[in-house]
């Protein structure tokens, strides 16, 4: 992953805009606005491998109360 300054800048905007947020008490938007370096196809395949890495707990759960039948 390609990661500049301005992509480090931008995301600690975004974390400090937050904790403001939170320390105000209202609550953050659900989807924080990510860099526009950070192309839809580096978002997608992080998404992937969080839904791969779900799947994967799942698997070993089901596996693991199955055992104990």
């Amino acid at each position: 992953m390609n990661v500049t300054d301005s992509t480090i800048a931008q995301l600690s905007k975004i974390r400090i805009r937050l904790a403001g947020e939170k320390a105000q008490g209202t609550r953050p938007a659900l989807a924080p606005t990510v860099p526009e370096e950070l192309d839809p196809y580096q978002i997608g395949l992080a998404a992937f491998g969080g839904v791969l890495v779900l799947f994967l707990i799942g698997c070993v759960l089901f596996a693991v109360l199955e055992k104990e039948k």
